[in-house]
């Protein structure tokens, strides 16, 4: 078998047949031609998709006074990441399991001795504080951004990666442009941006499942209950019928969420319909908690946006004739 270049694919060779491991590379490769494919229906008709994106979201805006929305997002990012401050110093326990992520390979990180973890999660702790109470948004909540990203990548290179924060660390990115905004109306693009990566997180998860079994997927709920019991799980997989529903909606849910960023009224079935979704997985799967990362980022389609000239967009100079 050929070398692999960080260490979840070392235990996926462990853990599959490699007719399997074929059947990944397969799946890889039709993602990559359906990315160019995207791309070249994207050049073909870039100048209406362009005006398209610039008059539809890039020169909406939305009301300065946001000052309670970045508050509530950066107290639930520590809400979110507080645990760090103990499974990090527990992970470097056994540190000679470290096997960093493919960016910390490239940076050459190696696994920070206990008062540089520790700095780190102080120096994260108060840019968060600084960054929610409106000390210069932008730079501050930048810094929490990378280092967000930091100790996420010390914490997944452990041969286990957690999607869980995912689309809280693209938010995290985008959004400080949109806190930092002056004047009576603050151009809305990165709060655009964060709700399009959203939706193209759990697109993306649609795809992956489809990709991975086909449409026989939803009749494959049984199975994962039984993998990862829990009581109700465990008294759900007696009803196969009822599963295939779940699993269904579930992914209907997944690959439909992006309706919200072309017709906003669908927010309102759709933010209800993430919050059971999210509490279905870990009533059933044991995977995340009472409270979602994911479902609560779905507060981000509530901040109301109105078309306007925004930041995109800006009058062709006339000659005055």
């Amino acid at each position: 078998m050929p070398a692999w270049p960080n260490g979840r694919t070392r235990v996926e060779k462990q853990r599959l047949a490699p007719g399997r491991l074929l059947q990944k590379a397969d799946q890889l490769m039709l993602r990559l031609t359906g990315l160019v494919a995207l791309a070249g229906l994207a050049w073909a008709g870039r100048r209406r998709l362009r005006a398209w994106l610039a008059t539809r979201y890039l020169s909406s805006t939305v009301n300065p006074t946001l000052g309670g929305w970045r508050l509530g997002f950066y107290a639930a990012t520590a809400y979110f990441t507080w645990h760090w401050w103990v499974q990090l110093p527990q992970a470097g326990l056994y540190r000679e399991l470290y096997a960093p992520v493919l960016v910390l390979q490239v940076l050459r990180l190696p696994w920070p001795s206990p008062p540089i973890l520790y700095s780190l999660l102080a120096v994260y702790t108060v840019l968060l504080l600084l960054a929610g109470l409106g000390w210069r948004p932008r730079a501050t909540g930048w810094g929490a951004a990378g280092l967000f990203f930091l100790l996420q990548g010390y914490a997944q290179s452990f041969e286990k990666v957690d999607h869980g924060l995912a689309p809280w660390g693209y938010a995290m990115f985008w959004l400080p442009w949109l806190w930092e905004g002056r004047g009576p109306v603050v151009p809305a693009w990165p709060l655009w941006l964060a709700r399009g990566m959203l939706a193209g997180a759990y697109f993306l998860a649609g795809v992956e499942k489809l990709l991975a079994t086909g449409p026989a997927w939803v009749t494959q709920l049984p199975a994962y209950l039984t993998l990862h019991p829990t009581p109700l799980g465990l008294w759900l997989a007696q009803w196969p019928w009822l599963c295939g529903l779940l699993a269904t909606a579930a992914l209907l849910f997944e690959l439909s969420f992006w309706i919200c960023l072309v017709w906003p009224r669908a927010r309102w079935l759709m933010l209800p319909a993430g919050v059971l979704f999210h509490l279905g997985t870990f009533t059933l799967l044991g995977a995340g908690g009472w409270v979602s990362a994911w479902w609560v980022l779905h507060g981000l389609l509530l901040i109301r946006t109105r078309a306007g000239p925004g930041w995109a967009v800006s009058p062709k100079p006339t000659s005055g004739r």
